[in-house]
Order: C-alpha cells, then structure tokens, then sequence
C-alpha cells in the first residue's frame, strides 16, 4: 500500500499489515476494523516497531574452552553461539594458553546463523641460537655434539640449559 506513516480507507473486516524495511526483522500485524459509522473522520491507529535484523554466530574449537574476541571485546568460550550481531564485518581472535592464536575476518548477514570451527595449533616447543665467532670458521659443540662451524644458526632445541664450547686451531677454547 505505501510507506509509513500511511493513512488508508478500509472497509469493516480483519487484515494482516505487514511492515517491511531494508536492515529489519518484517513484522506483521493482524487488525480488525469494526462497523463504519457515518463519521468517515473516524481513524484507528496501527504502530508497528520493526527490530533491526540481526545475525548469530556459533565458534566451536578442538580443544574447547578457547576465549572468544570479537572486534577485540570478549564473548566467552567455545563452544559457543554469539546471538544479536548486526550485519557487518568483525575480526574474530580465539586464545588459549599453549595453542597459537587464531584470527579470521568474518561477515555475518542478517537473519543468518554462521558456524566456524577451528583446530588450535601447539605453540611451537623448541627454540634456536645462533651462534657467531670472531674470527668465524670455529667448531661448535653444543652438550659435547658437533653442530657445524661459526656462524651458524641451531634450531629445534628443546628449551633447557645448554654447554656450547668453540673450538679454531690456533685459538684458546672458549
């Protein structure tokens, strides 16, 4: 019939209104209207409150219990269905204590539920050195092992203490 606020003539009868508008929930209304009377000022009044049109999210993690940040605000831990979120883009940050961090760029629609479920990787266990000497050419040995000659980068050593001696022929061991 038009766009609101609109004032119509109906005859006596019940009616289904239904209001409609881009970013909200539709919503409909059934009015009934009673005996005309030869009053044709005679008005009565609909008031419809449309809600804005929302979408929801469901994250679930292997293992459970990571936090939960949308656009850097905490919502709790997987698994877990976030309800109310306007349509847009969010960045979505799930932590938790020896697993990396996971990020993702998410688009959630109106009346649409979006599930994700995420893998979190082990933080990585083991560290490297490197290792240089002046003048370089020495020969490391890392825990009494030799790893090779300065300079030179050792990685995948598991965290811990560690006896690294240098040895050049001509040179005081260090």
């Amino acid at each position: 019939k038009g766009t609101s606020p609109l004032t119509t003539q109906l005859q006596e009868g019940t009616y289904t209104i239904e209001a409609r508008k881009d970013g909200y929930q539709t919503k409909s209304q059934t009015k009934t209207i009673g005996t005309q009377t030869k009053d044709l000022s005679r008005m009565e009044t609909l008031t419809i409150t449309l809600e804005k049109a929302t979408g929801s999210l469901y994250i679930s993690s292997n293992p459970s219990g990571a936090t939960i940040y949308l656009d850097g605000s905490y919502k709790g831990t997987t698994s877990k269905t976030i309800e109310g979120l306007e349509p847009g883009t969010y960045t979505l940050k799930l932590t938790k204590s020896d697993y990396e961090d996971k990020s993702q760029n998410i688009q959630i629609e109106a009346g649409k539920r979006k599930s994700l479920s995420f893998t979190l990787e082990k933080e990585p266990t083991t560290g490297s050195v490197y290792i240089s000497s002046d003048p370089s050419g020495a020969f490391i040995y890392l825990d009494g092992s030799y790893k090779g000659t300065t300079n030179k980068t050792i990685e995948n050593l598991d965290p811990g203490y560690y006896t690294l001696k240098l040895r050049k022929d001509g040179y005081k061991e260090q």
